[in-house]
């Protein structure tokens, strides 16, 4: 079991998923521009980021963007609607209490939990209908705290988002006085629990190359079913690892160039190419290495929202301060013994080709998120296609060249 816990958001609020109740043009719009927005950070966070860990899950910045276009006018309304790709604000009032069912259902196995808390100055009092539907639409929670002592202002946001989980001084006393608007601070929590179909049967040393260096890093085996893929137009190979129950899947991106992780996320900027992935995947039996332990990550969404490809500062007419956080802790549940023929599930018997896979440099992790059980159909994706939100939930690159 893999444990994963990061800065993102909080939604309580859930809708019944009724044919009657959803737009489904105004959903695949939304998902496609998130899945741009998705390739966009990644690509331009491993760029600015080298030698580092990067991680993004992008629906608190969309969730943000949704709450101040509900409350804007004019030319800002415009530029936040235009950033989501919708048309007005009851789309915005439909689709997002949607999304937070089909991603963030707390009693679906796997499904990540998501705390959304927005804080303002008391001398900007933030209005009921404001805070009313932050929580009826988004299920986040909305509060003023004086800034006038920014200390004091910044231990109190500390204390509440550290009861919603592990996260600690995660707002800085010089953040509140230099945004002196709103803060977003998100928590995001995710437990991964892998499928029988693979199993976790020891722990390896892996000698990890990024850039010029190669070190040596904790690392653990195992072997199962999983899909392969070798996608050439965008030179990477893949695999993806069911999740318990089959709700969720994890997808890791490995370029076949040693300092290629940039060319492929790259290429996966286009918001279609992911699907190449997920359609070309054929089960194997695999027997993988990869990279292990803790790991803390901190991603400025709000930076990356006014300095990514997309140019569109979003909050000009509001000053923010929207961050998301990331901590890693595998929790590994072990299979006894270390014999690959005689350890692998019944399933793998039946299956000729075998792989096997080192993440020895660099390469990027997501979470996906399939319609239901068994299901053709991923969330959310553009018409046409497969329907997914691409690596909306979670989203992390180990480190980069």
């Amino acid at each position: 079991m893999l444990r994963v816990i990061l800065a993102c958001g909080y939604f309580l609020y859930y809708l019944p998923l009724s044919e009657s109740v959803r737009d489904i043009d105004a959903e695949n719009r939304l998902a496609f521009e998130s899945n741009k927005i998705t390739g966009e950070t990644l690509y331009e966070g491993a760029k600015r980021n080298p030698g580092q860990i990067y991680t993004t899950a992008i629906f608190p910045l969309l969730a943000t963007t949704a709450q101040l276009a509900l409350f804007s006018e004019g030319k800002t309304y415009e530029n936040l609607l235009s950033f989501l790709n919708l048309k007005d604000k009851n789309e915005i009032r439909t689709i997002f209490p949607t999304f937070i069912e089909i991603l963030f259902n707390k009693d679906r196995i796997g499904s990540p939990t998501l705390n959304l808390n927005m804080y303002s100055d008391t001398s900007n009092r933030l209005s009921p209908a404001f805070i009313d539907t932050y929580n009826k639409t988004f299920g986040g929670k909305a509060r003023t705290v004086d800034y006038s002592d920014t200390v004091k202002a910044a231990n109190e946001i500390n204390d509440e988002v550290k009861n919603e989980g592990d996260f600690k001084n995660i707002l800085s006393s010089k953040m509140i006085k230099e945004g002196a608007g709103l803060s977003f601070i998100s928590s995001y929590v995710l437990t991964i629990m892998y499928s029988d179909k693979f199993k976790f049967i020891n722990e390896k040393t892996i000698n990890f190359k990024s850039g010029n260096k190669v070190i040596n890093i904790p690392g653990i085996t195992g072997q199962g079913v999983v899909k392969y893929a070798d996608i050439k137009s965008i030179d990477a190979k893949t695999i993806e690892l069911e999740g318990k129950d089959g709700l969720y899947s994890y997808i890791m991106v490995l370029p076949n160039k040693h300092d290629g992780l940039l060319e492929v996320l790259d290429k996966l900027c286009d918001p279609t190419a992911f699907q190449e992935i997920l359609d070309r995947g054929q089960e194997v039996c695999a027997k993988l290495s990869i990279p292990a332990g803790d790991l803390i990550a901190k991603c400025d969404l709000g930076k990356i929202a006014k300095e990514g490809q997309t140019k569109i500062d979003i909050f000009k007419s509001v000053q923010t301060c929207l961050l998301l956080f990331l901590k890693i802790d595998q929790q590994i549940i072990w299979e006894a013994g270390h014999q690959f023929v005689s350890r692998v599930p019944a399933t793998c018997y039946s299956i000729l080709l075998k792989v096997y896979w080192s993440a020895r440099r660099p390469f990027q992790f997501h979470q996906d998120r399939w319609a239901s059980k068994g299901s053709a159909k991923r969330v959310g994706f553009a018409k046409n296609c497969r329907e997914r939100v691409t690596n909306e939930t979670l989203s992390y690159l180990v480190p980069t060249a």
